[in-house]
């Protein structure tokens, strides 16, 4: 009777009239049984579905970091930041974004939603935050997000990327955020230190400027030996950071200490530095006599 079947089996047509009512309520009472069971069976499925959509963001959060959209450069952000001990929330709208997993991997909480409105800053606790990340591919998406979270907290310490170099320095300097760069901008320099050979082994981004890592070695003959790492930085307004010979590094040397011929050298320069390290060294092996090392350029 409570699912309202086998009523071949149980009559009630001759029953007494309070057997029918109790009758009636009982399948009553059986359809109102199903329909709460098949509400709770489908609350448990949409809540399993949104549950993989989106992690739940902790409660109180404070002095976190939030990274707004999950590309190539947000994930690698959030990667950066996972094993410094940094709390970190992130927020994604494509549900099917290729590094969700990985970030929760990680242990990074991740909403899904779109970052122009307040309310979606707001459940990320943006007022609470160190600062927030805003990398997605859309500079007009990312610089509303960024305006959108300084209107909920003033001041607070917005990392912007933009495509264009010049826009980013404009918006930079005008809406007074911390960092606002241009991916093509901090990654020209490195394209253009890999082409000049394999004396760059890093580039180092220092405001709009770019430092390189580079490592020389001081050939037979050069000008660089004999001298000291004081004459070398000031030839290439550079520092030494490190000389190596024999397979024993000594950081940081003093600026007296003599250049050997064979002594790998890592030292930080501009680009114009480099270009006159590298000069020096062509002039060096020119003017140098026949039979002598050429190990400058290795």
């Amino acid at each position: 009777m409570v699912t309202t079947t086998g009523f071949g089996d149980i009559n009630l047509v001759d029953a007494p009239g309070a057997l029918e009512l109790y009758g009636v309520a009982l399948m009553l009472f059986g359809t109102g049984a199903l329909t709460v069971l098949f509400a709770l069976l489908t609350d448990a499925i949409v809540r399993a579905r949104l549950a993989r959509a989106q992690d739940p963001i902790p409660r109180h959060l404070l002095d976190h970091v939030v990274v707004c959209g999950l590309g190539n450069i947000g994930y690698r952000v959030v990667e950066q930041l996972a094993p410094l001990d940094v709390p970190v929330v992130a927020v994604e709208l494509d549900g099917s974004n290729r590094f969700l997993p990985a970030v929760r991997r990680l242990g990074v909480p991740v909403l899904a939603g779109d970052i122009r409105l307040q309310e979606t800053l707001q459940a990320l606790q943006v007022a609470s935050a160190r600062s927030i990340v805003v990398v997605t591919s859309s500079d007009i998406v990312n610089l509303e997000a960024a305006l959108t979270a300084r209107a909920l907290r003033p001041g607070l310490r917005v990392v912007l990327r933009l495509f264009d170099s010049d826009l980013a320095a404009r918006v930079e300097r005008v809406f007074d955020f911390h960092s606002s760069r241009s991916p093509t901008a901090l990654a020209a320099p490195a394209f253009a230190a890999a082409a000049v050979g394999e004396h760059v082994i890093a580039s180092i981004p220092a405001g709009r400027r770019v430092l390189l890592v580079a490592r020389l070695r001081v050939g037979e003959g050069s000008q660089a030996a004999g001298g000291t790492v004081a004459v070398f930085e000031a030839a290439t307004q550079g520092r030494v950071l490190a000389l190596s010979e024999g397979g024993q590094q000594h950081w940081c040397p003093a600026d007296d200490t003599t250049l050997v011929v064979g002594e790998d050298l890592t030292a930080v320069v501009t680009r114009q530095g480099l270009a006159e390290a590298l000069a020096l060294i062509e002039a060096s092996e020119r003017a140098a006599p026949e039979g002598a090392s050429g190990g400058a350029r290795t």
